[in-house]
Formats: C-alpha cells, sequence, structure tokens
C-alpha cells in the first residue's frame, strides 16, 4: 500500500516553519508541494527498508527526525543558508532535512547532492537519515524491542554520535516517532 497520502495527511497538520525575520512566508502553495515532495520520499522509504521492525518505522522515525530538527524549513530543505541566524543548521556543518553533518562514509559531493526539494535529493536525504537511524538503533537498542526507550536510544545517538542516557527531548520526539508509526 502507498503510504504517500497517508503521510501527507498526518504532516499537513503540523505547524509549517516559521518565516526568517523581515522575510515573507512560504506560499502555502509552496509548502503543500514540499509536503508532497516529502510524503513521497517517505512513503519510499516505507516500501524500500529493510529494518528488521518494518519500513513503517523507519518512515516514521525520518519524519520525526526532519520535523524535530528543521520544522521542514524551506532554506535546510533547499540547501540554502537561513537568514535567520538562529536558525542556521549547525553553522553550515549540516545538510538536508536530516541535519546528515559531513563524515567518512559520505564524499563532499555525496554530501553536498543530500541539498534540494526535487524528490531525488529529498529521497538521498530520506534514506541518509533512515541510515543513520539504523546505524544509531543498532548501536543502542540493538537487543531491544521496539519501545520509546529504544527509539529515544537510537534518536540520542543520532543527535550526538554515540550511545547515551536519553534527554527528556529525545523522549519527547521518540513519543511522536511512536505515535507517527501507529498511524502508519
Amino acid at each position: 500500500m502507498k503510504l504517500a497520502p497517508i503521510i501527507l495527511a498526518i504532516i499537513s497538520r503540523w505547524a509549517p516553519p516559521s518565516p526568517a525575520p523581515g522575510l515573507p512566508p512560504e506560499t502555502h502553495d509552496a509548502y503543500e508541494a514540499r509536503l508532497e515532495t516529502i510524503a513521497e520520499a517517505t512513503s519510499t522509504i516505507a516500501e524500500e527498508s529493510s529494518w528488521h521492525w518494518g519500513g513503517n518505522l523507519a518512515a516514521a522515525g525520518v519524519l520525526t527526525v526532519w520535523y524535530a530538527e528543521t520544522r521542514f524549513d524551506p532554506y535546510i530543505h533547499a540547501g540554502i543558508p537561513n537568514p535567520d541566524r538562529a536558525f542556521h543548521e549547525d553553522h553550515g556543518r549540516a545538510r538536508c532535512l536530516g541535519s546528515v553533518h559531513r563524515n567518512a562514509h559520505l564524499s563532499e559531493e555525496e554530501w553536498l547532492d543530500l541539498a534540494g526539494t526535487s524528490l531525488d535529493a529529498t529521497l538521498r536525504c530520506a534514506r541518509i537519515t533512515t541510515q543513520a537511524l539504523g546505524v544509531s538503533l543498532f548501536q543502542c537498542a540493538r537487543d531491544m524491542k521496539p519501545s520509546e526507550e529504544a527509539l529515544a536510544l537510537a534518536l540520542e545517538h543520532y543527535a550526538r554520535g554515540h550511545c547515551a542516557e536519553p534527554t527528556e527531548e529525545s523522549r519527547r520526539r521518540a513519543r511522536q516517532w511512536r505515535r507517527i508509526w501507529a498511524k502508519l
């Protein structure tokens, strides 16, 4: 079953990103078009994921991370520096809605290609976000059943790069991940 319409219905209810100070907000049509792209990309992740807990969990995780990290900000999605210095995507060290940092597993070109609002670019970001979440689950929660605690451990690893006691923020995000997963 194609999940894109279900995902679109879920994320369309979320608050849109706030516009940068002094700039007009993104148009409704532009925002809706980006949401459709996000829904299509995460639906594809659900279909192609080989996670042992299921592709729907992977798609829900991607949505959780993307919204928590960026609120689907159009500048971050496009790979353009946000004019609001308070919303700067880790001082330019991160790319795409998944806030992916340059690392040993990505060439410079692959990392730069993560940014963009096209379906192809958004899907590249979704795949690398899924891969990073999968590594986080394996590193910190491999012997656990799919629970909020396991998801919180994975989210903490995603944020810090190593296993650690989940913060309240990671626990809040884990609850959101579980709620999204239940709707898929």
